[in-house]
């Protein structure tokens, strides 16, 4: 399967307050989507100081960011970084249904590690 096919499985498999391909517009339009076919990822600029509720919803917007919010991600998370628009100094996403938040630099470094997080 390949690393859109498992995103999409997401939306099919999990509760998802949109569809997959109104997820994809959302994120096109406020944030970044990559698809390759080694990695694909949803993710847009946030604030660390938002609610959990902002941080989740793909159409609250800032000039002023200092977190990545990756909202689905697929594929070698050793090229987790390697794609990032700019760099920010937090990454965010949920991990059963808890956001987390995380310095870039320890993530990458776990990541490496690990190769899991």
């Amino acid at each position: 399967m390949t690393p859109i096919e498992k995103a999409q499985a997401v939306y099919r498999e999990e509760w998802c307050a949109r569809t997959f391909w109104e997820d994809v517009r959302l994120y096109l339009r406020h944030g970044c989507v990559i698809s390759l076919p080694s990695v694909f990822v949803m993710g847009r600029p946030v604030k660390t100081g938002w609610s959990p509720q902002m941080m989740l919803d793909p159409e609250v917007t800032t000039n002023e960011p200092d977190c990545w919010h990756v909202a689905l991600y697929a594929g070698d998370l050793t090229k987790a970084f390697d794609f990032q628009p700019f760099f920010l100094p937090f990454v965010s996403f949920e991990r059963r249904n808890k956001l987390k938040l995380y310095a870039t630099v320890t993530l990458t470094k776990h990541l490496l590690r690990h190769d899991t997080v």
